[in-house]
């Protein structure tokens, strides 16, 4: 994978790894579909209301909650994106429970903090075979690393189609 892909990550709770499909094609992406581990620019973070009845409805699970955004490769020049360990210090954990919240939520010390709806970044993986996510900067106005990227990059579109 070269670049910044546009994706869509959920928790596989049949795998136990984050699944990761393209956003542009809906499709599982061909490099590693299933991870422990991965990072994601600019995530927002969605849940389908009724994906979210249907869990309450049936009490089944089923994939209605996602985190978009573009993938961070691991190698290559846009690897300078990933989050480092002095960012990692400021991180903030994100959980979503159909059960108990409509959206994303901030956690601290055990207890629920605000909805989240966006990012500037995400670090996704697994403590103790849960997922865990740690997010940057939950502000809702642009980032200058966005705008950034905008003006080196005539072709990069935050707001591409979801699929």
């Amino acid at each position: 994978m070269k670049g910044l892909h546009r994706v869509r990550s959920y928790w596989n709770v049949h795998k136990n790894l984050y699944s990761i499909v393209c956003a542009k094609t809906g499709r599982l992406i061909q490099d590693r579909p299933h991870r422990e581990y991965l990072q994601i620019l600019f995530p927002k973070f969605t849940v389908q209301p009724a994906g979210r009845q249907r869990v309450l409805d049936t009490g089944r699970k089923n994939v209605h909650a996602f985190v978009i955004g573009e993938l961070i490769p691991e190698q290559g020049p846009y690897s300078t994106y990933l989050i480092d360990s002095e960012e990692m210090n400021d991180a903030e954990i994100i959980r979503y429970n159909p059960i108990t919240n409509e959206a994303f939520c901030t956690f601290h010390d055990g207890y629920r903090g605000r909805e989240v709806f966006e990012a500037d970044k995400i670090c996704m993986d697994i403590k103790g075979g849960r997922p865990r996510m740690q997010a940057i900067r939950c502000v809702p106005d642009k980032h200058p690393l966005l705008k950034a990227l905008e003006a080196s990059n005539p072709n990069f579109r935050l707001n591409a189609s979801v699929g």
